[in-house]
This record gives structure tokens, sequence and C-alpha cells, in this order.
């Protein structure tokens, strides 16, 4: 029987176990906390349910697959009110923008810069086709030109995800996660309102009422009542290689060192701690390209509100210099099975990096600072707060600064060459995915060790390192 051990029990790992699992391969997932779900999970607290910051399922097409795993269950469940907004220029916006609100809101002394631009960057995108890297600024003021990116303030929200500019990051962020932009591109918005034989796509969204963390919950009890095993509190020490293949990983499970062999390894662990985890000692040029790859960590502050609901969207991103947090989350909107009949959790997300003072903060501290703007801008009262917490989150955002990718290559092209071992997920693959994705992955990666099988097992690793580097190639 083909032994399969996963390294970490986040969506990916979950989703590549329960599904090898239905394949007939024997699994066995490691996880260092004493829960499953990773940042995709759920935590009880008095008489509340928290979920860490938002998490909305767009991938409706994966919902079948995934209810394979449910036992019948209905655990996501469609939620059409889960409707976004981003406060800019002391006014919230519709979130996906809609090019009207956003040029009504702007005034008409703006609107023939907005044209003038539009005109401006499309002669020079027709000009400029070298080969270079391109950040984001570039990359979004070629969408819908500088005017609208100036207005929309996405510089400032930038600085509070990642600590740069937009100059400083990869267009490779913007394709992934800045779809929505397409709405204030004039072209496609006449085209959407004018051309009988576009249909506007109306994306559904999904949730778990009982919080997120069902998903991990009931993958995670799919794969214990089909026989495989779920180790928490296991920590990966080292990943023993010789002749290009892992021959054992030591972890230490409940303070005592244990080895443990497979045919085939899947870790979804960030693949920075992964590189540095194998013996022995690898090459310093991988390592140092290790080095050079980041992660920004996320404080988040739970807020328990003396109201049944504080804002008219599930969550707002904050896109304006005088605060330092980048997004509120309502979750009275998400379910009203987290919280009492009469008030609402409200989850305030600050991102930092670990040498940056707020990180290091007393709760107190971060509270007064966080509730003098949450006033200053009119979202609640402090007298409304009745308990707060916050959680910290080390290396939750991978950062696509400008030429990260040739330092992700180096990496990759090493792990290729351990056969049996393939490194995969959001911190895995060094990538910000969503759920959906986050699972996805999970599935590619078990359909392709049943595809290649014992004797072409190197292949597993080859398909899906060389997806993610030629990931953003062909997107524009």
């Amino acid at each position: 029987m083909f032994n399969i051990v996963i390294l970490g029990a986040g969506l990916s790992g979950l989703s590549a176990g329960a599904k090898l699992i239905r394949d007939g391969f024997t699994v066995t997932i490691l996880e260092k906390s004493n829960s499953v779900g990773g940042l995709a999970s759920s935590f009880t607290k008095d008489n509340y349910k928290f979920d860490f910051g938002p998490h909305i399922f767009f991938g409706k097409k994966i919902i079948p697959e995934l209810r394979k795993y449910f036992n019948g269950e209905d655990v996501l469940v469609k939620n059409d009110n889960l409707r976004q907004a981003i406060y800019i220029k002391n006014d919230v916006f519709k979130y996906p923008f809609q090019l009207k609100e956003v040029l009504s809101k702007m005034g008409k002394r703006k609107l023939p810069l907005v044209f003038r631009d539009i005109l401006l960057e499309s002669i020079k995108s027709k000009k400029n086709r070298s080969g270079g890297e391109q950040s984001l600024e570039e990359w979004v003021k070629r969408k819908i030109g500088r005017t609208l990116f100036d207005y929309i303030e996405l510089d400032t929200y930038v600085n509070k995800l990642y600590g740069i500019s937009a100059s400083e990051i990869s267009s490779d962020w913007g394709k992934q996660r800045l779809k929505p932009l397409v709405n204030l591109s004039l072209w496609k918005s006449l085209n959407r309102n004018f051309n009988p034989f576009v249909r506007e796509r109306r994306a559904h969204t999904f949730y778990c009422p009982k919080g997120i963390g069902d998903i991990a919950n009931h993958l995670s009890d799919y794969i214990v009542k089909n026989s495989g095993n779920i180790l928490t509190g296991s920590i990966v020490e080292s990943i023993k290689v010789a002749n290009n293949r892992v021959i054992n990983i030591g972890i230490r499970e409940k303070g005592k060192l244990k080895s443990v062999p497979a045919d085939f390894f899947i870790s979804s662990l960030k693949i920075t701690d992964l590189i540095h985890m194998i013996e022995p000692k690898i090459d310093d040029m991988v390592l140092d390209s290790g080095k050079n790859l980041r992660y920004r960590n996320l404080i988040i502050v739970y807020l328990i509100i003396n109201k049944s609901k504080v804002l008219d969207h599930c969550l707002m991103y904050c896109s304006i210099k005088k605060t330092i947090f980048k997004r509120i989350t309502d979750f009275r909107h998400f379910s009203g099975e987290l919280m009492p009949e009469n008030e609402t959790i409200l989850a305030v997300e600050i991102c930092t990096n670990s040498e940056h003072g707020i990180w290091n903060y007393e709760d107190k501290k971060i509270f007064e600072k966080l509730i003098d703007q949450l006033e200053g801008i009119g979202i609640i009262n402090r007298k409304d707060v009745l308990h707060y917490f916050t959680v910290r989150i080390p290396g939750v955002y991978p950062v696509y600064f400008l030429n990260y990718g040739k330092h992700l290559k180096v990496i990759l092209d090493y792990l290729e060459k351990i056969e049996n071992l393939v490194s995969v997920g959001r911190g895995g693959l060094y990538q910000h995915d969503n759920m959906p994705t986050a699972i996805a992955s999970g599935f590619t990666v078990a359909d392709l060790i049943k595809q290649h099988g014992e004797n072409n097992i190197g292949e597993v690793s080859k398909t899906i390192y060389g997806d993610r580097l030629n990931k953003y190639k062909n997107k524009v």
C-alpha cells in the first residue's frame, strides 16, 4: 500500500488527504497545533464563535466535489448578503467598484482627466511591450489610468497590507487579487452596459453558519472515519534526504522525538521553513533565496459590540492614511449563530512586521489606538464595546515584491529534485490563496499522485511547481 504523510492540516493538506483516502491510499496528517484548518478554522470564546478574519467562499464550482466529504450535511450555505465595501475619501464605495458610482463621486472636473488617462495608457501599452517585470502600480494604471489609481488610494492600501508601495509590488498580486478592478475600465463598463451579448456574471457567495472552520472539521472527520490518521501537536523538526528521496521525517510529539517514514510526502508548511528542515543542509544559494522571501504578520482585534449590526456591508476595506487598519468585518452579516441576538462581532485587521512596534504593543494600547480611529470615522462609539481581545498571527501574507519570482524559482528548482516530496498550498507555494484555490490545489495533488503512481511520482512536483512559476505569465 502506498503510504503518504502530509505535513500540515490546513485546507490544502486536508483536501489532499480526503481525496487520497477516497482513492485508496494510506494517509497520515501531521499538524503542529491542536486543531485543524489553519487560518480557515474557527474558535469559541465565551458565548461567541470567531473566524480568523472574513472568509467568504466564492468557489461554486468546487462545492459539488467538496460535498462528497460532508456526509450529506449542507455545510456551505448560499449567502448573497455578503456584500463588500471600501472606505476612501471619507466615503463608502461598493466593492467591487462600480464605475458609475466612482465617477459620480469624483466630480465633473476630474472626468476629462479620466478619459485622457485611458487614451494615454492605451497608447503606452501598445508601445511598451518589454519583457521586464511590471510593478503593481504600472499594471493598475494600464487598466484604469493614473487619475483613478490615485483616487481609489490603492497605494495606501498596499502600504497597509505589505509595508511597501505599489511601485515595489509585482503585478502578479494584482492579477490574482485585483480582478474586480476591471469594473473601473471604461471599455469593459461600456461593453457590459450596451452589448446585448454580454451577461453580467454574478459571483454567488457561501458561508458555514457555524463558522468557516466547519469545512476543515468535516474534511478531518471524513479522513479519520475512513482510517486516516491526523496527529495534532506534532512538530516537524527534520526532513532527512538521501539519493534525492526523503527517507523519513523527524517530529516532536508530546516532548518526544519520533521518526516517521513514508513513500511520499506532501508539505503545506511555509516553504521558507521547509528548506531549513532538510538534512543534510542544502545549498547556501537556496537558503539565501529563502531569506529574501518575506511575509507580513496579522493582528486581529475582536470587538464585541452591543448592537445587532454595525456595518451596512459584511466587510469594509479601509484605504485612508489616517487609520492603521486595513479591513473591518461585521460578522452579523455572515451568520446569526456566531453571537447573541442583540450583539455583533467586529474584527479589525492590522498588518505589520515582527520588528514593527505595534506587533509588541499590549492589547490595551492597540485597542485605544483603534477605538480613537474607529470613532473618528464614525464606525462605532466606545460605549458600545462590551469586550475586546487581540490575536496575533505571524507570517500570514506572502509579499509579492518585485523579482520575488526569481527567489521562489531557485527554491522550487531545488525541491523538484526530491522526487517523493511536493510543497503545496498558501505557505508551501508562496501564494496568496483563497479557500477554494487552496482546496482545489489539494485535490489536484491527489489526482496527480493517483495518475503517476509509484513509478513516475517525480512528475507530481514537476507539474505543481511548473504551474506555480507560470501562473501569471499569460495574464494581462
